[in-house]
């Protein structure tokens, strides 16, 4: 991918994610609670992305480059913070953690057992949670 390319996609008012790798769209607040149900199976890492801002950019970037052995050991859900804002506080509110973005949190059986934003979002937090 060209310099060019990436620097338009930070700042893109689009959300693009990379198709591959699986993200499950929130779109409804049955989906938030469908989720938390989930974790009880599987851990679910819900990811809150800002399509306008480098640092979500480079953090979901981050995120798809997890290997796929850790791709198969959680479900990953991903939310766009400015298309949806009131879906997104619906989640802050439902796990009583203040929003943020980019904002990263992993579930288990109904509870996060971690989040965090910024720069704290990485791939290897995955990958030592699981």
């Amino acid at each position: 991918m060209s310099i060019f390319k990436t620097l338009g996609n930070m700042f893109s008012t689009k959300m693009e994610v990379e198709e591959n790798f699986g993200w499950h769209n929130i779109s409804t607040p049955e989906e938030v609670t469908d989720v938390l149900a989930a974790s009880n199976e599987k851990p679910q890492v819900i990811y809150k992305h800002s399509p306008t801002c480098a640092i979500s950019y480079l953090a979901l970037k981050n995120l798809e480059g997890i290997s796929d052995d850790y791709r198969k050991k959680a479900e990953y859900h991903i939310i766009d913070v400015v298309g949806q804002r009131s879906l997104s506080n619906h989640i802050s509110e439902k796990l009583a953690i203040r929003h943020e973005s980019p904002q990263m949190f992993v579930i288990k059986e109904g509870e996060v057992i971690w989040n965090g934003s910024h720069h704290q979002v990485k791939s290897n937090v995955i990958s030592e949670l699981l």
